[in-house]
C-alpha cells in the first residue's frame, strides 16, 4: 500500500484566533503565578520551580513565554503599574473643584486606589517588594511611563491653581504618595492593620499631613 502525502491545511481565522487566546491565557496563569510566588517567596527567594509549581507547569515550559525569570517579574510589575495608571486617569475634576476643593479631589482619587490594593493582596505586596527590589532604581530609570500621562496632566494642574505646591518637586510628592499608600496596604492584607473604615482615614489623614500648607492659591 501507498500513501499519499496529505498537504497540511492552513489554519482557519478562528483556529489562528483560538491558538491565540490558548497562549494569551497561558501567560495571564504565569503572571499570576509569579505574583503569588514572589508574595510568598520575595524576590531574591522565588524560583521558577515556585511558579511552575503554582501554574502547574514545568520550569522549562515557563521559557516558552518568557526569556527568564526577570522578565517574566518585569512583565507582572507593569501589568501592575499600567492597573494603577488607569485609577489615577479617571480624574476628572473640574479646575473649579482643584480650586475649591482639593482635599476632596484627592481623597476620591486615593480611596479608587486604596480600595484596589486591598481587595488584589498578591499584586499589592509584590507591588512593593518589586519597588523595594535592589535592582529597581536602574529599571526605574529607563522605563516607559507614558501610560501616566493623565495622571501628570491632573498633577499638573493642582501645581498649576496651588503655587504653594511648587516648593516639592511632583516626583517626591508622588513618590510619598504611591509608596506610603502601598505601604499602608501591605500592612493591612498582611493582617498586622485592620480592614477598616478608621484604618483608612486614618492612613488618608496621615499622608494629607505632606499636603499641610501647599494646598493654597495664593
Amino acid at each position: 500500500l501507498h500513501f499519499i502525502p496529505q498537504k497540511s491545511t492552513p489554519l482557519s481565522v478562528i483556529e489562528r484566533l483560538k491558538e491565540v487566546n490558548l497562549l494569551t491565557n497561558q501567560r495571564n496563569v504565569l503572571i499570576q503565578a509569579a505574583i503569588k510566588a514572589v508574595r510568598l517567596h520575595g524576590m531574591d527567594g522565588v524560583r521558577m520551580q515556585h511558579i511552575g509549581q503554582i501554574s502547574h507547569a514545568t520550569p522549562s515550559s515557563i521559557y516558552l513565554y518568557f526569556k527568564g525569570k526577570d522578565e517574566l517579574l518585569r512583565v507582572c510589575y507593569e501589568q501592575i503599574d499600567h492597573e494603577i495608571a488607569r485609577i489615577f486617569g479617571k480624574i476628572s475634576a473640574t479646575p473649579n473643584e482643584v480650586v475649591t476643593d482639593p482635599e476632596q479631589v484627592i481623597h476620591e482619587a486615593w480611596t479608587a486606589y486604596w480600595k484596589w490594593l486591598l481587595s488584589h493582596p498578591d499584586e499589592t505586596i509584590f507591588f512593593h517588594y518589586y519597588r523595594d527590589w535592589s535592582g529597581f532604581p536602574e529599571y526605574d530609570m529607563h522605563r516607559d511611563v507614558s501610560h501616566f500621562d493623565p495622571f501628570v496632566q491632573a498633577v499638573n494642574s493642582f501645581y498649576q491653581h496651588h503655587p504653594g505646591m511648587n516648593s516639592v518637586p511632583p516626583i517626591l510628592l508622588w513618590l510619598f504618595w504611591l509608596d506610603g499608600t502601598v505601604m499602608y496596604a501591605r500592612y493591612v492584607v498582611q493582617g498586622v492593620f485592620p480592614n477598616s473604615r478608621e484604618t483608612e482615614n486614618a492612613v488618608f489623614r496621615l499622608l494629607m499631613g505632606g499636603f499641610n500648607g501647599l494646598l493654597t492659591t495664593k
